[in-house]
C-alpha cells in the first residue's frame, strides 16, 4: 500500500510539472506570434473596397505605412484620390493595425491602412432620405440625411445599407443640427463616383465652417469644390446656392467701422 501511495505520489508530481512546462510552452509561443505581424487570408481578401479621404497614400513597402509622404522616398509611395476602387489581395494584423495590400485598375499593387478603405464612398442625390437604427422600416429615425451628403459604406444586408455619413442634420423639426453618424438607409437614392465624392467632401468642410462661423474658409472650401469637375448637375447648383448664401449673409453684415 505504501509503494502504491509513492508511485501515485511521483505520478502527481510529474503531471504537474509537465502542465506547468506546456503552460509556459504554449505562453512563449502565444507572445512570440502577439510581437510579430501576421497574415491572414480571411473573408477580405478579393473584396472590393474604396479610398475614403481626399488624398490616400499607398504604399510600395510594407514598413512605410503610416509615414507621412513628406517622410518618403520619391517613387515608394503612390497617391489616390477620394472614391479610388481597390482590391484586397492579402491582410495583416500588426497589433491592432490591419493593413491591406490591394491592387488598383492599372495592376499596380500597394500597401494601405484599412482605416483609409471603405466598402463604398457614396453621396445622396435626393433632397431628403430617411435613415434607420436597423435595416426594419419600423425603425426609422428623426434625422434625414440630404442631397450632397457624404457616406461611407460599412456593410449591406439586403437592399439595405450600413453608412458611416460624415456631417450633421437636424431631428425633425428642431433646429439643432447633430452629428448623422453611423445610420442604415435603403440601397438607393445615392451614387458613388470619384469626383462627385470629392466635391461632397468639400461641402461638408464648409458646412462644418459655416456653424462654427467660419464664412471665408466655408467660401475657400465651396470654391475648392468647384474647381473639380463632376457630371452631376445637382451637386454644382449646391454648391452655387451655398456660396451664394454666405456672399449675400456678408452683404447684410454691417460694417463695423460704419457710423451709426
Amino acid at each position: 500500500m505504501k509503494k502504491i501511495f509513492q508511485w501515485l505520489l511521483i505520478f502527481i508530481c510529474i503531471s504537474c510539472t509537465a502542465k506547468k512546462n506546456s503552460s509556459e510552452s504554449d505562453e512563449s509561443v502565444q507572445k512570440s506570434i502577439q510581437s510579430a505581424p501576421t497574415v491572414r487570408q480571411d473573408l477580405k481578401q478579393n473584396d472590393i473596397y474604396y479610398t475614403k479621404n481626399l488624398m490616400n497614400i499607398g504604399y510600395i513597402n510594407r514598413d512605410d505605412v503610416g509615414k507621412k509622404w513628406q517622410q518618403l522616398a520619391k517613387g515608394s509611395f503612390h497617391r489616390l484620390g477620394i472614391g479610388v476602387k481597390v482590391e484586397c489581395k492579402q491582410v495583416e494584423f500588426d497589433g491592432e493595425k490591419e493593413i491591406f495590400l490591394v491592387e488598383m485598375d492599372n495592376s499596380k499593387k500597394v500597401w494601405m491602412d484599412m482605416n483609409d478603405l471603405a466598402k463604398g464612398v457614396i453621396v445622396i442625390d435626393k433632397p431628403s432620405v430617411a435613415t434607420y437604427e436597423i435595416p426594419d422600416i419600423d425603425w426609422v429615425t428623426q434625422q434625414n440625411v440630404h442631397q450632397g451628403d457624404l457616406g461611407y459604406i460599412i456593410t449591406n444586408y439586403n437592399d439595405w445599407l450600413f453608412v458611416d455619413f460624415r456631417g450633421y442634420s437636424s431631428y425633425a423639426a428642431d433646429e439643432k443640427k447633430v452629428w448623422i453618424g453611423r445610420k442604415w438607409i435603403r440601397n438607393s437614392d445615392y451614387i458613388m463616383d470619384g469626383d462627385l465624392a470629392g466635391q461632397a467632401m468639400y461641402l461638408y468642410f464648409a458646412y462644418y465652417q459655416l456653424m462654427n462661423g467660419a464664412k471665408g474658409d466655408a467660401a475657400t472650401n465651396i470654391n475648392y469644390a468647384k474647381k473639380i469637375t463632376s457630371n452631376f448637375p445637382f451637386m454644382n447648383k449646391l454648391l452655387d446656392s451655398v456660396l451664394n448664401d454666405i456672399s449675400s449673409t456678408d452683404k447684410d453684415t454691417p460694417d463695423e467701422n460704419t457710423a451709426e
